[in-house]
């Protein structure tokens, strides 16, 4: 491949990766109230170029969400740059990863993790109807199994 195409393919990630840099920017200021207003139109004007319209518009919680994500992507792809020769597996304790994870999965799974005994009998039911279980391998009471204690 030459040397030109490698260029502009990294050109054109380097655009994205600072407007994802730049709408994380425009939620962290508006969340904190902080910056000079030529910094905020700026921020602001990239995320109208990219279709995104006006942040503000986002509630306080979606904001701080999708800022934590987009502190997260970033601070784990320069982990990757920096540690490219680290053993595969999770071994991230930077509080920023750890913080923009946990959001992505309160934001990917927004109910509460809470379990009670008709969600296991239904559950126990679709594996019978999918065939991973036989029919009398269903317990006649759930109750007695399950506890939200771990999750209060």
């Amino acid at each position: 491949m030459a040397f030109e195409d490698v260029m502009g393919a990294v050109m054109r990630w380097t655009t994205a990766t600072e407007a994802l840099a730049a709408v994380g920017a425009h939620l962290s200021l508006l969340e904190s109230g902080d910056g000079s207003p030529e910094v905020i139109a700026a921020l602001q004007a990239v995320s109208e170029a990219a279709g995104l319209g006006d942040l503000a518009e986002l509630g306080p919680q979606q904001r701080s969400t999708i800022a934590a994500i987009v502190r997260l992507y970033l601070r784990q792809s320069i982990d990757l740059l920096d540690n490219a020769a680290a053993p595969p597996g999770w071994a991230y304790t930077d509080p920023t990863i750890l913080d923009g994870m946990y959001k992505v999965t309160l934001a990917s799974a927004p109910m509460d993790p809470l379990l009670d005994a008709k969600g296991l009998e239904t559950a126990d039911q679709l594996n019978v109807e999918a065939g991973f279980l036989r029919a009398d391998q269903k317990l006649a009471s759930y109750e007695a199994i399950f506890t939200n204690e771990y999750v209060k």
